[in-house]
Order: C-alpha cells, then sequence, then structure tokens
C-alpha cells in the first residue's frame, strides 16, 4: 500500500508539473516573441526595393508597357515609402496589364485603379493624373499612409480584401495572382533573356527595342545605343525612345516599335528642309519614282532600300542623289524620311552604308544646335 500511495503522489506532482508547463508555454513564447526581431513575412509590402531601376524598365519593356522607362520613378517612391516597387507592378499588372491592353489607365496615368472619391481631377470613376509620376506616386501614398499606418494592413492578404472587396472580385484570386507576378518578377528570367549592354557606349538595349534592333539589322543598321530608352516628346505624344549612331527607335501609342524621320529632322536642323531640294518626276531606265515626295530612287541604293526594309526602315527618299561631304569624307548620298545612304567608293566592294544621323542629331541637341522646326519631321 505504502508504495502504491508513494507512486500516486509521484503521479499526481508530475500531472502538475505538466499542467503548469502548459499553462506557462505561451507566455514564455510570447515574450520570446517580443525579444526579438520582429518577422516580415514573405507577402509583407515593406521592405527596400528587390529590383533595380533598370531591372523595372526591363520587366516593363518586355510586356511592351507605355510605362516603360518609369522604372526610376517606382524605385525611388519604393524608396520614399518604403514598399518594395515590386509589389507596385504587381498591382499595375494585376489592375491595368502593366497598360498594354489600352484602357484608362494610358491617359489617366491611374497604374492602380484608385477611385475618384473627391479626387481634384478625375475620368469618371478613377482619379486622373498629368504624368506617370503623379500616378505612380499617388498608389504608394495611399497604400503607405492609409493601409499601412492608418489601419495597420501590412500584407498582402491584410489589404487586397478591402483594396479590391469581394463584391468586385475574386479576392483569393487577387491575391493569387499578385504574389504569384512578384515571384515571376522577382526570378530575373525576364530580365536576363531581354537586354544586352555594350561596352563600347555603356548603354543597354531592352524589351522590345532589343527585339526590334535584332530582327532588322542589328549594328549594321542601328549602330549602338547611344542612350538609355526614355520618354521623350514626339510629333506631339510622349513616347519611349532610344536614341543609336544610325537611327532613333520608339515606341508607338499601340506598342509597335518604328524608326523615326531622322533623314527629315537633319536636314531641317541644317536649314535645308526636304521639300526645297529639287524634284525629278522623270525617273530614269532602272530607278523608282515615288509621287509622295516627287524623288527618284536609283542604283546603287535601290536595291539596297529594296532589301533591307524598304519604307519601313527608310522612307520615302526626299532627296535625290548628290554628293555631300561629311566630316573629312565627300561622297554620294540620298536622304530618305529615316535614313541617308552612303555609297562608299573608297572602301572594297563599294558598299552602301548609313550616316551616322542619330549621333549627329544627338550631338547638335546637346551642342544648343537644336532647330524647334525639327519636331515637324514628316514629309507629307
Amino acid at each position: 500500500m505504502r508504495s502504491k500511495k508513494y507512486l500516486e503522489a509521484i503521479l499526481t506532482v508530475c500531472l502538475g508539473l505538466v499542467c503548469l508547463l502548459i499553462i506557462m508555454t505561451p507566455r514564455f513564447l510570447k515574450a520570446s516573441s517580443t525579444t526579438s526581431s520582429p518577422y516580415i513575412s514573405a507577402s509583407d509590402l515593406r521592405g527596400p526595393p528587390s529590383l533595380t531601376a533598370q531591372q523595372i524598365d526591363a520587366i516593363l519593356a518586355h510586356y511592351n508597357s507605355p510605362a516603360t522607362g518609369t522604372g526610376s520613378i517606382w524605385f525611388m517612391m519604393g524608396q520614399k515609402y518604403g514598399i518594395d516597387p515590386v509589389w507596385g507592378l504587381a498591382f499595375f499588372n494585376k489592375e491595368n496589364s502593366l497598360a498594354i491592353k489600352g484602357g484608362h489607365c494610358t491617359t489617366t496615368y491611374n497604374v492602380g485603379n484608385i477611385a475618384c472619391a473627391g479626387y481634384a481631377t478625375c475620368q469618371g470613376r478613377w482619379r486622373a493624373y498629368s504624368s506617370w509620376e503623379e500616378g505612380i506616386e499617388d498608389w504608394f501614398r495611399l497604400i503607405r499612409t492609409t493601409y499601412m499606418d492608418q489601419w495597420g494592413l501590412t500584407t498582402v492578404e491584410q489589404i487586397v480584401p478591402i483594396y479590391a472587396p469581394a463584391f468586385e472580385n475574386n479576392t483569393t484570386n487577387y491575391i493569387t495572382h499578385v504574389r504569384g507576378v512578384v515571384q515571376l518578377f522577382r526570378s530575373q528570367t525576364l530580365i536576363q533573356e531581354h537586354e544586352r549592354c555594350f561596352m563600347e557606349t555603356d548603354y543597354c538595349i531592352s524589351g522590345v527595342m532589343l527585339d526590334y534592333w535584332k530582327q532588322h539589322g542589328e549594328l549594321f543598321a542601328f549602330g549602338y545605343p547611344i542612350t538609355t530608352q526614355h520618354s521623350e516628346h514626339s510629333n506631339g505624344q510622349e513616347l519611349q525612345v532610344q536614341w543609336f549612331e544610325r537611327a532613333k527607335l520608339a515606341i508607338q501609342i499601340d506598342g509597335q516599335v518604328t524608326s523615326e524621320h531622322l533623314g527629315a529632322q537633319l536636314l531641317s536642323e541644317q536649314d535645308r528642309p526636304w521639300y526645297t531640294f529639287p524634284q525629278q518626276p522623270n525617273a530614269p531606265p532602272g530607278c523608282a519614282f515615288f509621287a509622295e515626295t516627287g524623288h527618284t530612287l536609283c542604283e546603287p541604293f535601290l536595291s539596297y532600300w529594296q532589301y533591307n526594309g524598304d519604307l519601313e526602315h527608310f522612307g520615302y527618299p526626299i532627296t535625290e542623289q548628290m554628293t555631300e561631304t561629311i566630316g573629312t569624307w565627300t561622297g554620294t548620298v540620298q536622304y530618305f524620311e529615316r535614313r541617308r545612304m552612303e555609297h562608299h567608293t573608297e572602301l572594297p566592294g563599294s558598299p552602301v552604308l548609313l550616316g551616322l544621323l542619330g549621333t549627329e542629331l544627338l550631338n547638335a541637341r546637346t551642342s544648343g544646335q537644336w532647330n524647334s522646326s525639327m519636331m515637324g519631321d514628316k514629309p507629307y
């Protein structure tokens, strides 16, 4: 009996200790969590940029987004508001498909479909901004000041049910989509596949610009890039452009890449507008006549024009063949809307080469010789 009572006493004590441990464990865990560093989950929007400005631009360019060139803005706003900009891109992708499908975003610059709600300028139910920069910053400001600082919501799971409520959206799918896009953008795959850099000029080409450059002649046709891809006012529109030694490429509103009218621009900058050159309505045998500009196209330039992109790459001829001195070289040239062809008989094989119009015009711009009349660059 004594041994039995002794065992019962031991069991009672043990059970008491187990119960005490169960009761005290949450307190110990809570105390431990308060003394360690706060954990930021994988779905927390807070944090430093996980992408560089150049990587953001490469992603936008990959999708042919009209917002390409705003990488530095996303990066800067991410730092300013303490939000990793990759989340902003993911919301932009979910709400507006990065603007690649058009819609109000291309005119309102409202990257997150933020409702008007008494905002100073609106277009229908959406807030409207004067630039991508204003629209991008307002998204960061809204998430930081209202969702995070005022309501204490920091993760995509907490933010989405209010940002995109269930009566308008499938919040579960929305969260899954945003998290998946963030993972994709951080994977670097899109960036690595769509960027090529050149140590000769320290500039890179990416996205649809790179695709066009590779498909239409690469170095031989365009030369090296001599600027970054950036936004410029061109023919009444704000477009993403990039300058090359021999050309200037632009992403049009419809997403197509085109070569700018540098031939006409250079003549205008030199106070030799294309329409002042004598026309040749009677094409000699073996030549082609273009009624659109009143000029002919003969060999060796005719074959080069026909086999290297014709109208898309060069445009119409806007002068006849003529002798011209360019730097230290003198030879036969002909100007086209977009290009200048040069016949280099001093070289083996007497090749036709394309003039360095991009370099010449960009040098004129930076040296203060840029003529305002050059903005009206289309001949007809």
